[in-house]
């Protein structure tokens, strides 16, 4: 899956030996992305919540998530997690929409580092407009 300044989460289901990778950005965690996912999961394979482990790569951070038209982009839930005005912590909303899912705030990893702070590390659209992607690859030892 490629990305740039979009969430790349990892779940893995240790029960079933399953994953899943998901590509969010805000369009997806406006439609609950990652509860779908979850869905998804316990409808496939039987899932439970509380055995997921998620991780998300490096994404856009609070210091450049802005969002001048939030209040017609985003339901009312999202603006609780505005770190100044216009600028969203998606860290945080994505922390609380996978805790909201009975997934175990142990079994939360999310790497809190910016694509856009970091210009030697990671590529970021809205840095750049015109960039590279990130790939995240992932398998189960077979």
């Amino acid at each position: 899956m490629t990305h740039a300044d979009c969430q790349a989460a990892i779940f893995y289901d240790p029960v079933h030996e399953a994953i899943a990778v998901i590509h969010a950005g805000w369009r997806g965690l406006v439609q609950n992305i990652y509860a779908r996912t979850l869905e998804a999961m316990q409808r496939e394979i039987g899932t439970q919540p509380q055995n997921l482990i998620v991780c998300i790569a490096p994404s856009l951070g609070p210091d450049h998530a802005e969002y001048k038209n939030y209040k017609q982009d985003f339901p009312q839930e999202f603006w609780d997690f505005q770190k100044e005005p216009n600028y969203f912590n998606f860290w945080d909303l994505s922390r609380f929409q996978l805790s909201s899912l009975g997934i175990l705030d142990k079994n939360i990893e999310i790497v809190e580092t910016c694509t856009a702070c970091h210009l030697k590390d990671y590529f970021s659209y809205r840095r750049e407009k015109d960039t590279g992607r990130h790939g995240t690859v992932v398998a189960l030892k077979g």
